[in-house]
C-alpha cells in the first residue's frame, strides 16, 4: 500500500510540473503576440498623452479629476510597442472618450456598426433595413441627451429589436 501511495505521489508531482512548464510556455507566447501586435499597429501618442496635460483638459471638460485614473506614463508621440505604454495609451483614450457628450458617443458608435454591417452583407435590403434600425436609435438616444442630462442607460448602445 505504501509503494502505491508512493508512486502516486510521484505521478502528482510530475503531473505538476508539466503544468507549470507549460503555464510558462503560453505565458511568454503570449507576451510574444501581444508585443508582435502593437509593433505591427505603429501607434503614436496625441501630444496631450501626458498626465499634466489630460488632467488640464478633464478639468476643462468638467470632469471630477480626483476620481479619474490618469495614467502617470507619458506616451506624447511615442510609438506604442509594450505592453505598458499600450495600457497608459487605453487610460488617455478612456479620458478622450469621456470628454464626448454621449450624443457624440452613441453617433460614432452606430457609424461604426453600420460600416460593419455593410461590409459583411452583401444584400443591399439588409444593409438598409440595418441603417434604418441604426438610424431611429441615434434619433431617439439624441433626444435623450438634449432634454436633459444624460441618464446612465443612454451611453449604452441601442437593444436589438425586431
Amino acid at each position: 500500500m505504501k509503494k502505491v501511495f508512493a508512486y502516486g505521489g510521484v505521478a502528482a508531482s510530475v503531473v505538476l510540473i508539466a503544468f507549470g512548464i507549460a503555464s510558462i510556455v503560453v505565458g511568454f507566447n503570449g507576451r510574444d503576440e501581444v508585443q508582435n501586435s502593437l509593433s505591427r499597429e505603429y501607434i503614436v501618442g496625441s501630444p496631450d498623452m501626458t498626465p499634466t496635460a489630460i488632467r488640464a483638459e478633464a478639468q476643462k471638460a468638467g470632469l471630477n479629476v480626483d476620481k479619474l485614473d490618469i495614467p502617470s506614463m507619458s506616451v506624447a508621440g511615442k510609438e506604442i510597442d509594450t505592453g505598458d505604454e499600450a495600457k497608459a495609451f487605453a487610460g488617455y483614450m478612456r479620458i478622450h472618450t469621456l470628454r464626448r457628450p454621449a450624443a457624440t458617443r452613441t453617433r460614432r458608435w452606430a457609424a461604426s456598426r453600420r460600416s460593419r454591417v455593410h461590409r459583411r452583407s452583401s444584400s443591399p435590403l439588409v444593409a438598409a433595413q440595418t441603417t434604418r434600425r441604426t438610424l431611429q436609435s441615434i434619433r431617439r438616444l439624441s433626444s435623450r441627451s438634449r432634454t436633459g442630462p444624460a441618464r446612465s442607460g443612454s451611453l449604452r448602445p441601442p437593444s436589438r429589436r425586431r
